[in-house]
């Protein structure tokens, strides 16, 4: 990936039709380019064969390939291969502690209330990204309570919340993947209920730009929840979204929704801002309209994050 990222667009697609005909090294499309991008397409080719050859096992063409550019590699006086380095920003003692204590005051369809949150561990995708690694959220032990001007409950609980979204390109072709598992409110018939579920889900990211991740993907939820017939009710939904980091913080939209075999649906538009202020504390506005049977809602929330040990 280091040494992908150095070559632009064409010079990528060179490196890939490197790896599949390595006599392509004496074309004059290759040795139009200068000495130092020629070595480290020479390099990237030859790394790549070597990863398919330990995830797909030894072919001629393969070995072939590697010798031929292994050949040409050693042609060259004083070979130079990039290594990959880091940023300070990526050290993880950086990034910011584990748990999370959260504050947040809003408006949920015409009705204010104040929330706590607490999070065990560890990193949301939303969170400073500094110390950790883009695209990657592991969440353990999340619980909220919200209150009202009448009323006290239990929000949300979140045994496990892990996201990995790992970009695809002609080398690469990772599923990306979501499971999460825990209770949380829901409107049915008019009227929050607290409802049981496991939701899971694979599909696809893509990384048009630096920083920037967009994805689908395809879920599957089973609820349980007193007010459906069944005792667990399964539902198939989709989970889409863009996802970008910046100097400034993280912006996060997204689409997402699911249809029950009992022909309920729910389908929301989502948006998250977040905006670290030091390592360790950051605000974010979060807002969400959700549709589904006779019902059209919009949330509103302030958050203050505060992490620690």
């Amino acid at each position: 990936h280091h040494l992908l990222a150095q070559l632009n667009s064409q010079q990528t697609q060179l490196v890939y039709k490197l790896s599949n005909d390595a006599s392509l090294a004496e074309s004059e499309q290759f040795l139009s380019h200068s000495k130092r991008e020629q070595m480290i397409m020479l390099d990237t080719a030859y790394r790549y064969l070597r990863f398919r050859q330990n995830d797909e096992g030894r072919t001629e063409a393969n070995a072939r390939n590697s010798f031929i550019l292994l050949e040409k590699i050693n042609q060259y006086e004083n070979f130079i291969s990039l290594n990959a380095g880091f940023s300070e920003q990526q050290r993880p003692e950086h990034g910011h502690l584990s748990k999370r204590l959260t504050l947040s005051g809003g408006e949920d369809a015409d009705e204010n209330f104040v929330e706590v949150k607490f999070r065990m561990s560890f990193h949301s995708l939303e969170d400073n990204i500094n110390g950790f690694l883009e695209g990657a959220q592991i969440n353990l032990g999340s619980f909220s309570f919200r209150a009202t001007e009448d009323d006290f409950k239990l929000e949300h609980f979140d045994v496990v919340d892990i996201f990995s979204l790992t970009p695809r390109n002609a080398f690469f072709q990772p599923l990306s993947w979501r499971v999460y598992t825990g209770l949380e409110q829901q409107i049915i018939n008019g009227e929050n209920h607290l409802s049981a579920h496991v939701t899971g889900g694979a599909g696809v990211t893509y990384k048009p730009w630096q920083h920037g991740y967009t994805y689908g993907l395809v879920t599957l939820r089973l609820e349980a929840n007193s007010q459906f017939e069944h005792a667990i009710e399964p539902a198939l939904g989709f989970k889409s979204g863009l996802l970008h980091h910046f100097s400034l913080g993280t912006a996060h939209l997204s689409l997402s929704g699911e249809e029950f075999s009992n022909d309920e649906y729910r389908h929301r538009v989502e948006f998250k801002q977040n905006f670290p202020v030091s390592r360790n504390h950051a605000f974010d506005l979060s807002l969400r309209r959700q549709r589904q049977e006779h019902l059209l809602f919009t949330e509103a929330q302030l958050n203050y994050h505060y992490f620690f040990h």
